[in-house]
């Protein structure tokens, strides 16, 4: 399971923070150090060998498929094309930083023009319809429902049927708990792989099953995880 951001920390800063070290793991020769950074940062980091991952981003996949399946690394000018839903508010890929443009196809045979942006507004999550009656609207003094208001709101779908979002999301840096997690993580990895006494021999895909979420994942490390994605926020292009 790998993604489509970078890594979260340097190998440098990583084996720093780690409770081990190239000869807890490896014979004290002269490739160990090569070959415990090969571990943590895979094939394309240090080269050498198979094609491997790495435990840092087998620890950032886990991270991110308990998030939403999106990277947390920062994402310049994004686009997602998303089928206009019958709702106010529709998700973005969480955290959102900025909105660029919003576009609307008012049919699926037209083009993309671009909505004025004084008609949206954006979360860190949404990207929400200006709100308004529908039609109509109460008189300025009058007495007003704010209830039969709120239902009233337009819809994506009375005035589109795709959207297309531009924005920048994701964090940089990333958050200092976040590395912490991935810590904590690749710690729990290399314990389970040093309890094994046989990682000289493995194959990639043996350490990828010592090294799976099932046995790393502790209830504590999800919950630390989807502290940050309070709301869930997830988005699906089509």
């Amino acid at each position: 399971m790998t993604t489509d951001g970078g890594p979260y920390q340097s190998l440098e800063r990583l084996k720093m923070r780690l409770e081990y070290d190239a000869t807890d793991l490896f014979d004290s020769d002269d490739n160990a150090a090569k070959r415990f950074d090969r571990l943590l940062m895979g094939t394309a980091e240090v080269g050498d060998g198979d094609a491997f991952d790495g435990l840092e981003a087998e620890a950032r996949s886990f991270i991110e498929s308990y998030h939403s399946d999106e990277p947390f690394t920062r994402q310049e000018d994004r686009v997602d094309e998303i089928r206009a839903l019958d709702e106010t508010a529709i998700p973005l890929a969480y955290p959102v930083e900025s909105v660029a443009s919003v576009e609307i196809k008012r049919s699926l045979r037209s083009d993309y023009h671009e909505l004025a942006d004084h008609r949206w507004d954006a979360t860190d999550h949404r990207i929400v319809l200006a709100y308004g009656p529908r039609r109509g609207g109460g008189r300025r003094g009058t007495r007003r429902n704010v209830l039969a208001d709120s239902a009233g709101r337009a819809e994506w779908a009375q005035i589109a049927e795709k959207i297309r979002v531009t924005y920048t999301r994701g964090y940089d840096p990333i958050p200092a708990d976040i590395r912490g997690i991935q810590v904590d993580l690749i710690n729990r990895m290399l314990r389970n792989l040093r309890t094994e006494q046989t990682i000289s021999a493995m194959e990639p895909d043996q350490i990828e099953a010592v090294t799976s979420a099932e046995a790393i994942v502790t209830e504590d490390i999800e919950a630390r995880i989807q502290a940050h994605t309070p709301l869930g926020s997830t988005v699906r292009s089509v």
